[in-house]
This record gives structure tokens, sequence and C-alpha cells, in this order.
């Protein structure tokens, strides 16, 4: 809740300085609307920023298990 509450480019300033483990954990508890603009703050910078930004996402897509749908009738 702490980062969700944060904006976008002061959470990623703090993210920026976690291993990815840490991030992919937050990053993973929060919502989609929430965890994109944080995702997005990560990859500002230099082309290793984004590098990094697209192996969190990654692993983050590993992380979250995907939707169940509904049994069909």
């Amino acid at each position: 809740k702490v980062y969700a509450t944060m904006s976008p480019a002061g959470a990623a300033r703090i993210l920026k300085e976690m291993d990815d483990d840490q991030v992919v954990k937050i990053l993973a508890l929060m919502k989609e609307a929430e965890s994109a603009p944080l995702l997005e703050g990560l990859a500002q910078g230099e082309k290793e920023d984004v590098k990094r930004a697209a192996l969190i996402s990654n692993r983050l897509r590993l992380t979250i298990p995907p939707p169940k749908k509904a049994p069909a009738p």
C-alpha cells in the first residue's frame, strides 16, 4: 500500500535501489493499475533501466497466475 500511494516517479526511484527479487514481490502484490506506472518509472533513464524493467516485467508475468476461466456450461 505504501508504494501504491506514492507518486510513480518517487516510488520508482526507491525501487531502482532494490534488487529484482524485492521489486517483483512488491509489484506482484499490487493491482495492475498501480504497478504499471511504477514499472514504467523503472524503465525511465538509460538503456540498462529499460532492460531491467523488461526482465522484471517478464518475471512478474511468470509470478502471477493467469485468471481462471469460467467453466463451460
